[in-house]
Protein backbone atom coordinates (compact mmCIF):
# COMPACT_ATOMS: atom_id res chain seq x y z
CA UNK A 1 0.00 0.00 0.00
CA UNK A 2 1.11 3.63 -0.33
CA UNK A 3 1.05 4.88 3.14
CA UNK A 4 4.13 6.77 3.00
CA UNK A 5 3.31 8.45 6.47
CA UNK A 6 1.51 6.11 9.11
CA UNK A 7 1.10 8.83 11.62
CA UNK A 8 -1.26 7.61 14.07
CA UNK A 9 -0.35 3.95 14.44
CA UNK A 10 -1.50 4.00 18.38
CA UNK A 11 -3.30 6.28 18.80
CA UNK A 12 -5.71 6.18 21.63
CA UNK A 13 -7.20 9.63 22.25
CA UNK A 14 -10.90 9.36 21.18
CA UNK A 15 -12.49 6.67 23.51
CA UNK A 16 -15.57 6.33 21.18
CA UNK A 17 -13.47 6.25 17.65
CA UNK A 18 -10.99 3.71 19.39
CA UNK A 19 -13.89 1.10 20.88
CA UNK A 20 -15.87 1.98 17.05
CA UNK A 21 -13.18 1.32 14.51
CA UNK A 22 -11.63 -1.13 12.59
CA UNK A 23 -8.38 0.08 11.62
CA UNK A 24 -6.91 3.90 11.96
CA UNK A 25 -6.97 5.41 8.25
CA UNK A 26 -3.93 7.10 7.38
CA UNK A 27 -3.06 9.09 4.12
CA UNK A 28 -2.38 7.39 1.36
CA UNK A 29 -0.65 8.19 -2.50
CA UNK A 30 2.10 9.49 -3.58
CA UNK A 31 4.33 11.39 -1.27
CA UNK A 32 5.48 13.57 -3.38
CA UNK A 33 1.80 14.86 -4.51
CA UNK A 34 1.09 18.22 -6.00
CA UNK A 35 -2.34 17.56 -5.07
CA UNK A 36 -3.75 16.66 -1.24
CA UNK A 37 -7.41 15.96 -0.71
CA UNK A 38 -8.33 16.14 2.87
CA UNK A 39 -12.13 14.61 3.68
CA UNK A 40 -13.65 15.00 7.42
CA UNK A 41 -13.74 10.93 8.67
CA UNK A 42 -13.29 7.86 7.15
CA UNK A 43 -17.12 5.88 6.45
CA UNK A 44 -17.04 3.28 8.59
CA UNK A 45 -18.68 0.95 5.32
CA UNK A 46 -15.59 2.34 3.14
CA UNK A 47 -12.40 3.00 4.41
CA UNK A 48 -12.87 2.12 7.99
CA UNK A 49 -13.03 -1.62 6.03
CA UNK A 50 -10.06 -1.20 3.93
CA UNK A 51 -7.49 1.38 5.22
CA UNK A 52 -7.79 3.66 2.17
CA UNK A 53 -9.32 6.56 2.29
CA UNK A 54 -12.45 6.87 0.05
CA UNK A 55 -12.94 3.53 -0.66
CA UNK A 56 -16.27 1.01 -0.74
CA UNK A 57 -18.22 4.30 -1.01
CA UNK A 58 -20.21 6.05 -3.50
CA UNK A 59 -18.20 9.25 -2.76
CA UNK A 60 -14.86 7.27 -2.78
CA UNK A 61 -16.10 6.16 -6.52
CA UNK A 62 -16.67 9.83 -7.84
CA UNK A 63 -13.44 10.85 -6.09
CA UNK A 64 -11.90 7.72 -8.15
CA UNK A 65 -13.59 8.24 -11.53
CA UNK A 66 -11.91 12.38 -10.46
CA UNK A 67 -8.70 11.17 -10.49
CA UNK A 68 -8.80 9.20 -13.15
CA UNK A 69 -10.10 11.78 -15.32
CA UNK A 70 -6.90 14.14 -13.83
CA UNK A 71 -4.84 11.24 -14.83
CA UNK A 72 -3.62 11.27 -10.82
CA UNK A 73 -4.51 7.42 -10.31
CA UNK A 74 -3.06 4.77 -12.77
CA UNK A 75 -6.25 1.93 -12.24
CA UNK A 76 -9.19 2.14 -14.52
CA UNK A 77 -11.55 0.54 -12.01
CA UNK A 78 -13.04 3.20 -9.66
CA UNK A 79 -13.57 0.30 -7.27
CA UNK A 80 -10.44 -0.72 -6.82
CA UNK A 81 -9.16 -0.72 -3.15
CA UNK A 82 -5.73 0.32 -3.42
CA UNK A 83 -5.76 2.74 -6.52
CA UNK A 84 -2.02 3.57 -7.65
CA UNK A 85 -2.13 7.31 -7.12
CA UNK A 86 0.48 9.48 -8.83
CA UNK A 87 0.88 13.34 -7.44
CA UNK A 88 -2.15 12.69 -5.43
CA UNK A 89 -2.57 12.43 -1.97
CA UNK A 90 -5.38 11.16 0.05
CA UNK A 91 -6.49 12.19 3.92
CA UNK A 92 -8.85 12.87 6.35
CA UNK A 93 -9.15 15.31 9.18
CA UNK A 94 -10.00 12.20 11.70
CA UNK A 95 -8.74 9.42 11.01
CA UNK A 96 -11.27 6.80 12.77
CA UNK A 97 -14.56 6.09 12.03
CA UNK A 98 -17.78 5.58 14.30
CA UNK A 99 -20.00 2.91 13.09
CA UNK A 100 -22.96 5.14 12.72
CA UNK A 101 -20.12 7.74 10.55
CA UNK A 102 -20.80 10.57 13.15
CA UNK A 103 -18.89 13.64 12.54
CA UNK A 104 -16.25 14.37 15.00
CA UNK A 105 -16.15 16.07 17.77
CA UNK A 106 -14.95 19.43 18.30
CA UNK A 107 -12.19 18.07 20.73
CA UNK A 108 -11.88 14.60 18.49
CA UNK A 109 -10.58 16.64 15.73
CA UNK A 110 -8.42 18.67 17.97
CA UNK A 111 -6.88 15.25 19.07
CA UNK A 112 -6.23 14.22 15.30
CA UNK A 113 -5.48 17.09 13.59
CA UNK A 114 -1.47 17.32 14.39
CA UNK A 115 -1.21 14.41 12.26
CA UNK A 116 -3.31 16.13 9.24
CA UNK A 117 -0.84 19.63 9.70
CA UNK A 118 2.53 17.30 9.70
CA UNK A 119 0.75 15.52 6.75
CA UNK A 120 1.17 18.50 4.80
CA UNK A 121 4.69 19.34 5.81
CA UNK A 122 5.44 15.98 4.82
CA UNK A 123 4.04 16.12 1.58
CA UNK A 124 4.00 19.81 1.13
CA UNK A 125 1.23 19.93 -1.75
CA UNK A 126 1.21 22.78 -4.07
CA UNK A 127 -2.75 22.42 -3.95
CA UNK A 128 -4.94 21.41 -1.15
CA UNK A 129 -8.49 19.96 -2.08
CA UNK A 130 -10.75 20.40 1.24
CA UNK A 131 -13.72 17.75 0.13
CA UNK A 132 -16.64 19.18 2.29
CA UNK A 133 -17.80 21.65 5.09
CA UNK A 134 -15.92 20.84 7.59
CA UNK A 135 -12.54 20.21 6.21
CA UNK A 136 -13.18 23.71 4.09
CA UNK A 137 -13.90 25.31 7.72
CA UNK A 138 -10.90 23.77 9.19
CA UNK A 139 -8.29 24.58 6.93
CA UNK A 140 -9.34 28.36 6.19
CA UNK A 141 -9.55 28.80 9.81
CA UNK A 142 -5.66 27.68 10.00
CA UNK A 143 -4.30 29.47 6.82
CA UNK A 144 -6.55 33.10 6.75
CA UNK A 145 -7.35 32.40 10.38
CA UNK A 146 -11.17 33.18 10.19
CA UNK A 147 -14.18 30.72 8.94
CA UNK A 148 -16.32 31.34 5.66
CA UNK A 149 -19.91 31.69 6.45
CA UNK A 150 -21.18 29.85 3.23
CA UNK A 151 -18.61 27.06 2.30
CA UNK A 152 -20.40 26.20 -1.17
CA UNK A 153 -20.40 29.35 -2.47
CA UNK A 154 -16.54 28.58 -2.44
CA UNK A 155 -16.55 25.48 -4.41
CA UNK A 156 -13.80 25.52 -7.20
CA UNK A 157 -12.89 28.71 -5.88
CA UNK A 158 -8.98 28.65 -5.81
CA UNK A 159 -7.81 30.66 -2.81
CA UNK A 160 -3.59 31.45 -2.66
CA UNK A 161 -1.58 31.19 0.74
CA UNK A 162 1.60 31.67 0.67
CA UNK A 163 2.67 28.62 -2.15
CA UNK A 164 -0.21 27.13 -2.19
CA UNK A 165 -3.42 27.19 -3.23
CA UNK A 166 -6.32 25.71 -0.92
CA UNK A 167 -9.60 24.59 -3.17
CA UNK A 168 -12.80 23.79 -1.85
CA UNK A 169 -14.76 21.12 -3.38
CA UNK A 170 -18.69 20.48 -1.94
CA UNK A 171 -19.08 16.97 -0.39
CA UNK A 172 -18.23 13.97 -2.86
CA UNK A 173 -21.57 12.60 -1.35
CA UNK A 174 -23.96 15.53 -2.48
CA UNK A 175 -21.76 17.12 -5.71
CA UNK A 176 -23.76 17.27 -8.39
CA UNK A 177 -22.23 16.59 -12.09
CA UNK A 178 -21.91 19.97 -13.26
CA UNK A 179 -20.30 20.94 -10.42
CA UNK A 180 -17.62 17.89 -10.55
CA UNK A 181 -17.35 18.88 -13.57
CA UNK A 182 -17.00 22.44 -12.95
CA UNK A 183 -14.22 21.22 -10.29
CA UNK A 184 -12.18 19.07 -12.34
CA UNK A 185 -11.86 21.75 -15.09
CA UNK A 186 -9.93 24.08 -12.16
CA UNK A 187 -8.19 21.50 -10.73
CA UNK A 188 -7.04 20.63 -14.17
CA UNK A 189 -6.15 23.84 -15.34
CA UNK A 190 -3.79 24.40 -11.31
CA UNK A 191 -1.85 20.84 -12.41
CA UNK A 192 -0.89 22.24 -15.66
CA UNK A 193 0.52 25.77 -13.81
Amino acid sequence: MDQPFPLATACFKCWRRVQERNCIVHGYGDAKAKVMFVGEVPESLGANQTGVPWTRTVAGQRLQVLLRALRLRTASDPEHEEPRLVGAYLTYMVRCSTHADSPPTMIETSNCVAYLWREIVLVNPRIIVTVGEAPTRLMCAKLFGHVPGNVESMHAQPLPVDQRILLPMIDLETISKEEAHVFARVLSALLEE
